[in-house]
């Protein structure tokens, strides 16, 4: 009996790369410098008007000059900033609505660096539903929680990869999905902006594994499935097929035992389609192996393989 050609081989730092955990350090959605992701701080409220005086440009609108040089033209309550208006200073520009001289409701905030957020604000700060538009590209639109991404949203970076799911102090958290932008997909839970806890890789070219993650990789007791109809059962670590495991070949054939970095290697039994067996020492995958055929009626004959071809040697 013949074995097959190869033994499947996986890349060693699946799922296919770019290395999601690469991604995830550099790349991961909402992601981003504390003064983007905590707007609490970076929302400065509008200063009291001193006592220079404003006038009125339309009913029920006036024009108010602070001291810094900021303009508010809007609606008012007595001295304070209530209603629709708009907020210019140096640093940034509100439009939308105030109370009481906080912004409170709709509006729409810009940063001097060009970041936007439009949506719903509480107490000076974004809050509830909204869309951040970032100098760099990226975009995130979903829910806020005192001016921190946190909540249900969707997250695209400038260079198309997309996160729908859930946020926890602007980076992923939770379940999700993750829509790279070369093909690739996953889907499962995600910790502090990292593939972590049971999900599942779906790559491009149709492989996908699934099982636990840890630090971005496969890692612990999973399954993966190539396009080819092969299948393996077993060990990954960091992402590699790699401790005892089984491989399920489309041809029907099977070896169990060690395996390493996607291939039998060490101590492992290989299974012909005829129903005898080939137990031995493995050496990368097929290419070479010493031990014993083991027939149907259970004798052993001294065997090896080389180069996926197995020979007896007596």
């Amino acid at each position: 009996a013949a074995a097959p050609a190869k033994a499947e081989e996986k890349p060693a730092e699946k799922p296919p790369q770019p290395a999601p955990e690469r991604r995830l350090e550099e790349k991961a959605p909402g992601e981003r410098p504390a003064d983007r992701v905590n707007l609490a701080a970076a929302v400065p409220s509008a200063p009291k008007p001193d006592p220079i005086p404003g006038r009125e440009i339309a009913p029920g609108v006036r024009e108010l000059t602070f001291a810094d040089g900021s303009i508010y033209r809007g609606a008012m309550r007595g001295a304070s900033l209530h209603g629709r208006g708009e907020y210019v200073s140096k640093s940034f520009k509100y439009e939308g609505e105030f109370n009481e001289g906080l912004k409170q409701g709709e509006g729409t905030y810009v940063w001097e660096n060009g970041d936007r957020f439009q949506g719903r604000f509480t107490a000076d700060r974004p809050d509830g539903k909204g869309k951040y538009q970032f100098a760099n590209g990226d975009a995130y639109e979903g829910d806020v929680q005192a001016g921190v991404i946190n909540g249900r949203g969707s997250y695209t970076s400038r260079n198309g990869d997309v996160f729908e799911g859930s946020f926890l102090a602007g980076k992923p958290h939770g379940v999700g999905v993750y829509r790279f932008a070369s093909g690739d997909r996953y889907e499962g839970e995600m910790q502090g902006g990292t593939m972590q806890g049971k999900g599942r890789y779906v790559a491009k070219n149709g492989d996908r594994v699934e099982g636990p993650f840890a630090a971005g990789r496969p890692q612990g007791k999973g399954t993966y499935y190539f396009s080819n109809g092969d299948r393996y059962e077993g060990d990954i670590q960091a992402g590699a097929l790699t401790g005892q495991g089984a491989y399920f070949y489309s041809s029907g054939m099977k070896y169990e035992g060690e395996t390493r970095l996607g291939q039998p290697q060490g101590k492992g039994t290989f299974w012909f389609l005829d129903g005898t067996r080939f137990e031995g020492d493995f050496e990368n995958g097929l290419a070479r192996a010493k031990g014993e055929i083991v027939k149907q009626d259970g004798s052993k004959v001294p065997a090896e393989i080389v180069d996926g071809n197995a020979r007896l040697l007596n």
